[in-house]
């Protein structure tokens, strides 16, 4: 998993663990790499675009409901371990739902993390 490879120092420099507040760079390098671990156990025509108006949720997504449940196990592990912010998807996830989700999009994501880490999650 991406946390488990970060643990190991290779986390791109900027990539500062316990920052008081993550970036919108870091967040959105987490939630990249962690598309990348999905992608590795996808099709090549089932492959989730690294892109901030990627739909994560719902029917436009390329994702089906087990694909984030992965999806989310790896975020919540990865941006714990490179960023120190606990990001409640999987017991959360019941509650995620329609354009306001924080799983509508990846921007929708990346905002949401963003606030937790400024509210210290």
């Amino acid at each position: 998993m991406v946390a488990g490879r970060w643990r190991t120092g290779l986390a791109p420099a900027w990539l500062k663990y316990g920052d008081a507040v993550a970036s919108r760079e870091s967040v959105l390098a987490v939630i990249y790499a962690c598309i990348d671990e999905v992608n590795a156990q996808r099709g090549a025509d089932e492959q989730v675009i690294k892109d901030p108006q990627t739909v994560l949720q719902g029917s436009d997504s390329a994702l089906d409901s087990l694909g984030l449940i992965v999806l989310c196990v790896a975020l919540e592990d990865a941006f714990a371990e490179s960023l120190a912010v606990r990001v409640p998807l999987v017991s959360d996830l019941a509650t995620f739902d329609g354009p306001d989700s924080p799983l509508a999009t990846v921007a929708a994501l990346a905002t949401w993390v963003e606030r937790l880490s400024a509210d210290g999650a």
